[in-house]
C-alpha cells in the first residue's frame, strides 16, 4: 500500500509522465496505465549489492486502473491474460514462477482483492505473463512491482516496461533511468589565488534534481584537477540548508576529510544545501590554470553506493603570479536549462524567462505532445538556417551541435544522422504550421529529462549545460 499511495515523482523522464491513456479494443476491461516510483540514479548504480538492480521498498510499481469493465452474465469468472516485457533489462536471478506471483497484487477500495487471484503461466528473463482470474471493477487497480536488473547502466540508459492484456497495450512505459549528473551545482563570484596561494570560496550549492535522492547520512567527495588541492587547514564549514537554517561542520567530529585534492564532507543535509568557507590551494598550478571539481555522492540508504553524480567543469579560482592577480576569471553557475510548454498556452518559460509561441503547443487523441518546430529552435538555441523543410517530401531536417534530425509529416520513424530510429508520433501539420512531438525530438537528441505536470498541463524539459568561463585580462 506504501508503493500504491505513492504519487508519480517530479522530475520524471520521457514516457513515465505523458498523458497516455491505455484502451481495450474488444476486451472485457480497460484500463490506464502509469509508472509510480520513478528511479533515476547515477550510472553503475549499485543499491542492492548488484549492479543495475531494482528492488526493494521504493521499487517502481506499473499500474493498471480499470476505467470500465463489462462481462456477459454467464461470463462470473473470467480469466485475463497479461505480458510484461522489459527493455534493457531482465529479471532478477533466480526469479521464479513463485518469486515473481508475489510481485503482483490487485487492489480494490484500497484493499488488496481476494475476488480476483493471480497464477504465472510463463517466466523468460525478459519478462513473464500471469493470469488474473476473477471479476474486475472499475477502479480496481492491479500493481506490478518492477524487480528487475538493469543491462547496461551507463550514463543517460533507461529500463522500460511494455504490457499487453485482453486486447491493449503500453509499450516502452519509462521505470528506470541512469543520469549524467544527479545534482545542480553552483558557485558564487569571482575567485582568484597567486601560486602557493589559499583562497576560499564564496559559496559552493549543491541542489538534488529529484526528491529524496540522499539521506542526511550522505557523504559528499570533492575532488579537484591536478595542480589545486585542498589545504588541511580548511577545518571548520558552515552549511546553510534549504530552509535557512545553519550548522557547522568540523574535522574534529569527523564531517571533514581531506587528503590532498580530495574532501569528503558529511552536510547533514536532505535537500539543497550551500557549502561556505571551502578553501583551495594553487600547489602546482602556473598562471592561467583553473581549477574544475567534481562530487561524487554516496549514501548507505537502501544498501549501497546509490548515486555517483560528476560535475565538470565547474571553474573556481585561476592562478596569477601575484597576490594581486594578472587574471580574472568569471565564475558562472553550472546550470539546468529548462523549457516549460504549456498546453494551449502562446508563451513558454525558457530558464524562467517567457518565450513568445506563435501558436500554442497542444495533446494529440494519442496523448502526445507537440510543439511548433520554430518554437522548438528558438529554445534549444538552433539557428534559422539549420532547419531546412522540403514541402515536396513534407521533411523537416534540424541540425543542432552537429547532430542531424530529420522527421516527415505522418511518419512514425525519424532519421538521427542518418540512422532509423523509431518514433512513438508523427510530426503534424496544424494551421499551416509543422508540429514536432516533444517526446521523439527530445529522446533524438539525447534529452534524458522531460517532466510532465498532469495539473498544470505542463511538459518541463531539462537541458544539463554549461556556462562559458569568461578570461579577461586585469
Amino acid at each position: 500500500m506504501k508503493k500504491l499511495m505513492a504519487g508519480l515523482l517530479t522530475l520524471s523522464l520521457v514516457a513515465a509522465q505523458m498523458p497516455m491513456m491505455v484502451f481495450a479494443a474488444s476486451a472485457e476491461f480497460e484500463a490506464d496505465a502509469k509508472i509510480v516510483g520513478l528511479w533515476k540514479m547515477g550510472a553503475d548504480f549499485n543499491v542492492t549489492g548488484l549492479v543495475g538492480g531494482i528492488s526493494g521498498s521504493d521499487t517502481p510499481e506499473l499500474q493498471m486502473t480499470v476505467t470500465d469493465a463489462a462481462y456477459t452474465s454467464s461470463n462470473t469468472n473470467p480469466t485475463h491474460s497479461v505480458e510484461i516485457s522489459f527493455g534493457n533489462a531482465e529479471l532478477m536471478p533466480g526469479a521464479t514462477a513463485n518469486v515473481i506471483k508475489n510481485y503482483i497484487t490487485v487492489y480494490r477500495d484500497g484493499s488488496v482483492c481476494s475476488d480476483v487471484t493471480v497464477s504465472i503461466d510463463d517466466v523468460d528473463d525478459d519478462g513473464y505473463e500471469f493470469t488474473l482470474t476473477g471479476m474486475l471493477e472499475e477502479d480496481d487497480i492491479i500493481a506490478i512491482q518492477l524487480v528487475s536488473q538493469m543491462d547496461i547502466t551507463s550514463k543517460g540508459k533507461t529500463a522500460t516496461v511494455s504490457v499487453s492484456a485482453d486486447g491493449f497495450s503500453e509499450k516502452d512505459l519509462l521505470y528506470c533511468a541512469t543520469m549524467a549528473n544527479g545534482v545542480e551545482f553552483a558557485i558564487d563570484g569571482k575567485v582568484n589565488v597567486a601560486e602557493g596561494e589559499i583562497a576560499t570560496l564564496d559559496g559552493v550549492t549543491i541542489s538534488p534534481v529529484f526528491e529524496d535522492m540522499y539521506s542526511s547520512d550522505a557523504r559528499f567527495t570533492f575532488d579537484l584537477n591536478k595542480g589545486f588541492e585542498f589545504p588541511k587547514s580548511n577545518t571548520e564549514l558552515t552549511i546553510k540548508y534549504a530552509d535557512k537554517s545553519t550548522a557547522t561542520i568540523k574535522s574534529s567530529m569527523g564531517q571533514i576529510i581531506i587528503d590532498g585534492d580530495e574532501m569528503i564532507i558529511y552536510p547533514g543535509a536532505v535537500g539543497e544545501f550551500t557549502v561556505y568557507g571551502i578553501q583551495i590551494e594553487a600547489t602546482t598550478a602556473t598562471v592561467g590554470d583553473v581549477a574544475t571539481m567534481t562530487v561524487d555522492i554516496y549514501d548507505n540508504l537502501g544498501g549501497g553506493n546509490a548515486y555517483s553524480s560528476i560535475l565538470t567543469d565547474a571553474s573556481i579560482p585561476s592562478v596569477g603570479d601575484t597576490v594581486e592577480p594578472t587574471v580574472e576569471v568569471d565564475i558562472d553557475a553550472v546550470l539546468n536549462k529548462t523549457i516549460a510548454i504549456t498546453i494551449g498556452a502562446d508563451v513558454m518559460m525558457v530558464s524562467g524567462e517567457e518565450m513568445e509561441l506563435p501558436v500554442p503547443a497542444y495533446i494529440t487523441d494519442a496523448g502526445y505532445t507537440m510543439m511548433p518546430v520554430s518554437a522548438v529552435a528558438s529554445a534549444l538555441g538552433v539557428a534559422s538556417d539549420a532547419i531546412v523543410w522540403d514541402g515536396t517530401t513534407k521533411t523537416v531536417q534540424i541540425t543542432i551541435d552537429g547532430k542531424v534530425v530529420e522527421m516527415t509529416i505522418g511518419a512514425d520513424v525519424m532519421l538521427v544522422d542518418g540512422e532509423e530510429m523509431e518514433a512513438s508520433s508523427a510530426p503534424e501539420i496544424t494551421n499551416d504550421r509543422t508540429f514536432l512531438p516533444v517526446r521523439d525530438l527530445a529522446n533524438a537528441l539525447g534529452i534524458a529529462n522531460i517532466d510532465w505536470d498532469n495539473d498544470t498541463k505542463t511538459a518541463t524539459l531539462i537541458l544539463a549545460s554549461s556556462d562559458d568561463v569568461e578570461t579577461v585580462e586585469a
